[in-house]
């Protein structure tokens, strides 16, 4: 059985979704801050960071897997599987000792089938 649960649990795609931007409490001006962080996001400004080809991947708003620079900079078919990729995957999960976690979690899983 132990086997198969490895198999399983390597089976499920891990899908990490983009980046974030935050206002931190404490921050002097977090009015500058969040107008930043809505310039940043627009489709114009946010198309043209992730077209760079040096730059970060970070595909978040449906013009992206549109853009001509964009999938000459990616490749067309790669750009197709990211887009699909989330209706098979589960996001990736940030907590403490999340190894251990997903490691019970699937054992149960796994009994409870």
């Amino acid at each position: 059985m132990r086997c198969q649960l490895i198999k399983w649990t390597c089976l499920i795609p891990y899908f990490n979704w983009d980046w974030a931007y935050v206002v931190a409490t404490s921050s002097p001006i977090p009015d500058l801050a969040y107008q930043f962080c809505t310039f940043a996001v627009t489709a114009e400004n946010s198309t043209y960071v992730v077209a760079q080809s040096d730059g970060f991947f970070d595909l978040f708003r449906s013009e992206h897997y549109g853009d001509d620079v964009i999938a000459d900079v990616n490749s067309k078919s790669f750009l197709d599987v990211h887009k699909a990729s989330p209706q098979s995957a589960i996001p990736d999960f940030y907590v403490a000792q999340r190894a251990k976690y997903i490691g019970a979690l699937s054992r149960w899983i796994s009994r409870a089938l």
